[in-house]
């Protein structure tokens, strides 16, 4: 269960800079030729505990109190917790190592 207070809260703005890099990251991992697979990345944000804040903030997004930043910093809520789910969705194809990650 994860429990959000105000004084923790994530800084919606740059989260959504940061959702928007890592789509970034694996859009050109998959357009480049010679790009790095994406199950590279995926191991790299994985190892680096990328996972959680990702986790954090969907459910932060749902909250009305999140909801509410959203929209002050000129963000749908919606889009930033379906980039996200985007996000998760290349970690559910990862290998083992990356799947045990998400599982923790």
């Amino acid at each position: 269960d994860i429990e959000i207070k105000k004084e923790n809260a994530p800084d919606i703005a740059l989260a959504c800079v940061a959702v928007e890099g890592i789509q970034r990251v694996f859009q050109l991992s998959s357009t480049s030729s010679g790009a790095i697979p994406k199950n590279d990345f995926c191991r790299l944000f994985a190892k680096t505990g990328l996972l959680r804040p990702l986790i954090i903030l969907v459910v932060y997004c749902q909250s009305f109190q999140g909801e509410t930043e959203c929209a002050k910093a000129g963000i749908q809520a919606t889009k930033l917790i379906q980039q996200v789910a985007d996000i998760l969705l290349v970690f559910s194809h990862g290998d083992v190592m990356v799947k045990q990650h998400v599982a923790d």
